[in-house]
């Protein structure tokens, strides 16, 4: 939870300066992480436990890597996307691919990245909503490690993430995205 509080801040603050390649990145792995999460929920909601399996939350140095595109494969396959959402996501992993691995060696413009930045921006609280149907679903069934209680504060939000960080000044000033917001 720390990395995941610590790179929306990241996200944020990308969006807000207009570091549209990193947005894309950020993006990304927060995308993958939610997906993740949406995987354990429903491991847990099909076997009616509380396990949480480790190679979805935590990939160590020595770990088997799962890519980006096992993730949406997978949540695909287990109910958390469906077809659509799924073809976008692919989609967009490729335009972040071309971002990565193209941005200096071929016609892609900064223009470009923040369109694709945007569509992004326009996923993240779709693939949310999927998640947060999880959530209800766990709570509905008493299973699971989704809990009813008190919403978590700003103030926890960012000790979480400065244990990401390592370091508090880095999380200062960070606000809601912006990004859509700015012109190349």
């Amino acid at each position: 939870m720390n990395g995941f509080v610590a790179a929306n801040q990241l996200l944020s603050r990308a969006g807000q300066s207009g570091f549209f390649i990193e947005y894309v990145c950020l993006a990304t792995s927060v995308i993958d992480a939610m997906l993740r999460v949406g995987l354990i929920l429903q491991h847990q909601i099909k076997n009616q436990t509380n396990e949480i399996p480790d190679e979805l939350l935590y990939q160590g140095e020595e770990d088997k890597i799962i890519p980006e595109r096992e993730t949406y494969r997978k949540a695909l396959e287990w109910d958390i996307i469906n077809d659509e959402l799924f073809a976008q996501l692919k989609n967009l992993y490729n335009e972040r691919n071309r971002v990565i691995h193209c941005y200096i060696i071929s016609d892609i413009t900064t223009k470009q990245v923040l369109d694709i930045g945007i569509q992004y921006e326009k996923i993240i609280p779709v693939i949310s909503k999927e998640i947060s149907k999880l959530e209800e679903k766990q709570i509905e069934l008493g299973v699971g490690m989704t809990v009813t209680g008190s919403e978590v504060t700003k103030s926890e939000l960012n000790e979480m993430s400065a244990k990401k960080h390592h370091d508090p000044n880095l999380i200062k000033g960070l606000g809601q995205l912006t990004l859509s917001r700015h012109a190349c």
